[in-house]
This record gives structure tokens, sequence and C-alpha cells, in this order.
């Protein structure tokens, strides 16, 4: 049986010029246009491969990736980034959020089938090696307090542990790590998908655009009405606990 292939490209003439690529040497190709559908359709579809565009409307491929992530159901399907771009801050956010591969556009015919065959290939490997468990156990890409990210700061690339980070804000889809060192470090990764991965026995969600890591809280005031401000060790402003979280706040401490 040949292996399917989801391809997410809102350029029409795109992705029927890659589908027919890919079809013509073999394999059974569906296509997708825009990052909603996209993300439907791998979790309908099940494809062994996903081929996937950067800048789309509704949810761009950064976005997807994310979510895939987060399903346990999907979260090792290869994925592979098309895209017009080659700044260097643009590769980093991809291999962070886990892509496998990037194309470059314009795309020749024998660079798409040599990538999309090294990683088929590698990934049904890895199925006949190591089959993924039937459990009801949390992911595995759940963190714990040793567990260390890849960051760079300054142009310097770096490992860091998850407990050095202080709290977490966002904006967007791009969140602001505080360390313990008071530098900070801004991500294109949404604060749900942080709130899934990062350990919950020290990370704490506080306000729809606030986590908190609770071993370096200092100190928690009464606010407003029904509201709190908690303070963390080397942030001079406090972070407002909505009313939403403030019985997890209370219960934490």
């Amino acid at each position: 049986m040949s292996s399917k292939i989801l391809i997410i490209e809102d350029e029409f003439d795109v992705a029927e010029n890659l589908a027919c690529i890919l079809e013509e040497v073999g394999y059974e190709v569906k296509t997708a246009c825009n990052g909603l559908e996209g993300l439907r359709k791998i979790r309908e579809y099940k494809p062994a491969l996903v081929l996937c565009d950067i800048m789309m409307p509704k949810l761009d491929g950064y976005g997807v990736l994310e979510e895939i992530q987060l399903d346990k159901d999907i979260d090792d399907v290869p994925f592979i980034f098309l895209t017009a771009k080659v700044e260097i801050n643009d590769l980093r956010k991809g291999m962070e959020l886990g892509a496998d591969d990037y194309l470059f556009k314009p795309i020749k015919a024998d660079s798409l089938v040599r990538a999309v065959e090294a990683r088929i290939t590698k990934y049904k490997e890895k199925k006949k090696e190591t089959p993924k468990p039937e459990s009801n156990e949390e992911s595995d890409k759940t963190m714990n307090e040793e567990s260390t990210i890849f960051i760079t700061i300054d142009n310097h690339p770096q490992f860091l542990k998850v407990n050095q980070i202080t709290a977490i804000s966002s904006v967007n889809q791009y969140t602001t790590l505080c360390l313990a060192n008071n530098r900070k470090v801004t991500f294109r990764k949404s604060l749900n998908v942080w709130e899934a991965t990062l350990p919950k026995s020290i990370f704490l969600r506080i306000h729809r655009s606030t986590i908190v890591n609770t071993n370096y809280i200092t100190r928690v005031e009464k606010w407003l009405k029904f509201t709190f401000r908690v303070y963390i060790d080397g942030i001079d402003k406090p972070f407002e606990i909505s009313k939403r979280y403030a019985s997890r706040i209370k219960d934490h401490l």
C-alpha cells in the first residue's frame, strides 16, 4: 500500500503541482488550503508525512505544528515546512517546535521526492523499532523539573533547565520567558503549549496570559475585588491573578 501524504498549502497551483509530482512516483496525496483544514485532515487521514506551508490564513504552519505536538495520536507524524523564507530565525522557530525538515520554494521535483522518501523511510523504521504503546499515561512530551529546552540568548545557543524559568507571559502566539538570571527570551510558542508541557508540580497558570514558577513566588496579596497579585523573585512588577485562576493559587500555596 502506498504511503499517504498531506499537503497543506494555500496556493492552489503550488499544491497541485506538488501533489502531481508525488502521485507520479506512487504516493497517495491529499491537499488542504489552510491550517485549520489541514489540522482536521491530519486527524482524519493519518498521513505518513505532512508537507506544510508556513504563511497561511486561519492558522499558519507554526500553529499547525504546535497543535500536532499536543495531540498524542499524531505527534509523531513527520513534518516538513514549505517556505520561501530563508531567515535563520525562521528556521530556528520551526526546529524548536519539532519540524523534521524544510523545503524552499520554488521546489524542484527531485529535491521534493528525495526529502519525502527519506522522511517516510525513517518514519517506517521508527515505527517498526519502537511501536507506540497504548497508554492512558500523560504524554511523554510533558517535562519534569530537570528537563531542558534549547534557547538562544544574544546569538548564543544553549540548553536551559525549565526550573530556571521564573514566569512566562504571552502576546498572541509569542511568549516571553523570564529567567532566574534576570534575562528574557521570546519564543513563537503559545502559552497553551507551555502549559501542556511544563511540569505541573512547579508551574501554575494564573492568568490567560501568564504562567509562573511557584518556586519563585515571594508574596501574594489581595488586589481588586476577588483578584490577587503575585510577586516573583527577580521581577519588579507583580502579575495579576485573574478571578478565574484565583482558587488555583490559594490551593497551591
